[in-house]
């Protein structure tokens, strides 16, 4: 598996994880969604909104640089065409200024998600809080493990 399919999967298990916290209900994988203009939008991740139940679009870029505008608009103009009510981008790092100027105006959450994050062990930001994934003892885990016997 390469790391952008890792990335994306985590991201939708980790957003599952976390859909209470977040307003989501039911996030699923990877869709093509017709839009009204009759283009076939490809997304990495569709849910609903717990409140409205409106379709919201999950975009995923595991890039080593920052989100730029243009890329937030695009993900604007995919909600405008499809009907979302929302939209979430997942990356790692923080968006460039004019990339957060755009994501604010236009209601796209910022879903700041450590590359090396597992289903279990994540380190995630948005929504101004910090959530940490921590795996249950037995889990594998990026932490060590205790050895046993004598060394």
């Amino acid at each position: 598996m390469k790391d952008w399919e890792r990335y994306e999967q985590v991201s939708r298990e980790v957003l599952e994880n976390l859909r209470d916290h977040l307003g989501l209900q039911d996030v699923q994988s990877k869709s093509m969604i017709k839009g009204r203009s009759g283009v076939e939008w490809e997304v990495d991740a569709i849910a609903k909104s717990a409140q409205t139940k409106r379709l919201v679009v999950i975009e995923c870029r595991l890039t080593k640089g920052r989100q730029s505008q243009s890329n937030i608009a695009s993900l604007v103009l995919t909600c405008e065409d499809v009907g979302a009510g929302k939209a979430i981008i997942v990356t790692p790092n923080p968006l460039q200024r004019g990339a957060s100027i755009l994501a604010n105006y236009h209601g796209v959450m910022h879903f700041k998600l450590d590359p090396k994050s597992s289903e279990s062990d994540f380190l995630a930001e948005a929504i101004g809080k910090l959530f940490l994934g921590i795996p249950s003892i037995g889990e594998s885990s990026n932490i060590g493990t205790p050895s046993i016997g004598p060394s």
